[in-house]
């Protein structure tokens, strides 16, 4: 058994997710190495940090983890928070998982994932859809301007025209 818990240490730091461990009021007690890193800080020097700290809608992060503490609730929630710290910002998307067990200090698991990218992406798409849209009805005022700018000459012709053909030439 004491191989695989070496695995899981060196799987736990190698993983492509910021992996932390929280105490029941949201103090790191273990972070991998990929939650250094997106944390941008020394994994070890994370210790004793609230994780709360780092994200930009903290209230909502410590409603949620308040809830997920109180027996009976769901112990699990998903979230997505924005951060900026250090010059750094972006937005996380972070799972987290309150565990209690008879066997040990009740303890809550966070994984991270960076979305940054996801959310620019979507951000950009959101910014095209307009764009498209407003060019739609920019070209919709325009074809209705100029059916109206060629229907008036042509009644005004057709009426011209009718009346010349009523009317007698001596």
């Amino acid at each position: 058994m004491a191989v695989y818990g070496q695995q899981f240490q060196l799987l736990f730091e190698h993983l492509p997710h910021g992996l932390l461990i929280l105490d029941t009021c949201g103090v790191i007690t273990y972070a991998n190495i990929n939650a250094g890193r997106m944390l941008c800080c020394d994994s070890v020097a994370l210790n004793n940090q609230n994780f709360a700290d780092y994200l930009d809608n903290k209230d909502v992060f410590i409603d949620y983890l308040k809830e997920s503490l109180i027996p009976g609730n769901n112990p699990h929630f998903q979230m997505q928070s924005s951060y900026s710290f250090n010059n750094n910002t972006g937005w996380w998307k972070i799972d987290l998982t309150y565990v209690h067990s008879t066997e040990h200090s009740p303890f809550v698991f966070v994984v991270l994932d960076d979305i940054t990218s996801t959310m620019h992406g979507e951000q950009k798409l959101i910014q095209e859809r307009e764009r498209a849209l407003q060019a739609t009805r920019s070209k919709s005022e325009f074809l209705a301007s100029v059916s109206h700018e060629i229907r008036t000459p042509i009644h005004t012709i057709m009426g011209m025209s009718e009346l010349l053909a009523d009317t007698r030439l001596d």
